[in-house]
């Protein structure tokens, strides 16, 4: 797991060619008019689900999700939320692997995760060893617009 600011990524993490490729559509995706949806930048290899949602309060139990074949940028355009991280070896599944989703979810105690905040302009980078979960509150909610980048493991 990497938590940054998108202009820092380059210089903390090895960039592979898909990688360079997510990079480059999100620092030109903040400049343009913001549509929800799914964006296909290489056919399975590379994509972006462009979402908005007004957060959700931490509960006593946290469910977490995962993936084998991408790695997830989670790029904060506006607003702000908590974000949940356990190692996936040490969640306890409750919905086995989808492969034609490319994803497992799981439940955990809260006590048992690590809960950090991102804001406008930051990342937060998982690998397939990364169980997350994102689009949550302490305190009050918040409307967020958020770029997930999807990119297929090289």
């Amino acid at each position: 797991m990497v938590i940054a600011k998108l202009a820092d990524i380059k210089r903390q993490i090895p960039i592979t060619p898909n990688f360079e490729k997510a990079l480059m559509f999100l620092l030109k995706v903040k400049d343009e008019p913001f549509i929800e949806g799914k964006i296909i930048l290489q056919d399975k290899l590379i994509y972006a689900i462009m979402s908005s949602y007004i957060t959700k309060s931490i509960k006593d139990q946290i469910e977490l999700e995962g993936h084998k074949k991408y790695i997830d940028i989670h790029y904060i355009l506006e607003g702000k939320e908590l974000m949940g991280w356990a190692p996936a070896e040490d969640v306890p599944i409750i919905n086995n692997y989808d492969e034609n989703q490319d994803f497992w979810n799981g439940q955990i105690p809260i006590k048992d995760i690590s809960i950090f905040r991102i804001a406008e302009g930051q990342v937060a980078i998982f690998y397939p060893e990364d169980a997350h979960a994102s689009q949550l509150t302490d305190d009050q909610n918040f409307y967020v617009k958020k770029v997930v980048m999807k990119v297929h493991i090289e």
